[in-house]
């Protein structure tokens, strides 16, 4: 005949605040419902990286206000994401070389342009320090040196060939060796010291032929 704060619930009172014993996300609140249980606080710890939302126990996170998904990233910084093994209650920061769009990856949970290659990360246009005939292109790929267009200059007299640096010049799309005479022009040659791009000019002077000079 006593009046008891609480909740009847299956015919039994339940004290205000009590969780419910097989869903740790509903709750006794007589102000919300004297006859059933009620909802938790949204983001309220259920378990080991779980959290609630509404009445279920989910793996999420709860932050700033709202609840985000497993393995959901964080809006306003794509090298972020909810993990819930780590926390639940802040986002939590990508592995490097993870891709953060197009031609981003994330280092130290930013993203930028670049690639991440055998365990390193690469800006975009920045060489192979082992092989100066690749480099790193995003747009080609994240995850490998991209293969330089054969012709382009390489070092001080050399170029690309089949991504393996040579000495020599590449005209009209063929590698010619250093001093090579122009088949057919004997007065221009491949001179890497004026040119890896185009024939050169021989010195006035110069034999080329019988009794004929440049």
């Amino acid at each position: 005949g006593a009046c008891s704060p609480g909740c009847w619930i299956a015919g039994a009172l339940v004290a205000p605040g009590a969780l419910n014993p097989t869903n740790s996300c509903q709750v006794c609140d007589p102000a919300a419902n004297e006859t059933g249980w009620s909802a938790v606080t949204l983001g309220s710890p259920c378990a080991a990286g779980k959290v609630c939302n509404a009445t279920t126990c989910q793996a999420a996170c709860f932050i700033s206000g709202a609840v985000a998904a497993g393995a959901s990233l964080n809006p306003d910084n794509p090298c972020e994401s909810c993990v819930p093994a780590t926390s639940t209650t802040a986002w939590s920061p990508l592995s490097d070389g993870s891709s953060c769009g197009t031609t981003g990856i994330c280092t130290n949970a930013k993203c930028s342009d670049g690639c991440f290659i055998a365990g390193q990360t690469w800006s975009a246009g920045d060489f192979n320090p082992d092989n100066p005939c690749q480099v790193c292109q995003p747009t080609t790929s994240k995850s490998a040196w991209t293969t330089r267009s054969n012709g382009s200059t390489c070092g001080a007299g050399s170029v690309c060939v089949a991504a393996v640096c040579k000495a020599g010049c590449y005209v009209s799309a063929a590698f010619v060796a250093p001093d090579t005479i122009r088949p057919g022009v004997p007065c221009q040659t491949c001179n890497t010291a004026v040119s890896t791009t185009a024939w050169s000019n021989i010195s006035d002077g110069v034999a080329c032929g019988s009794k004929q000079v440049c």
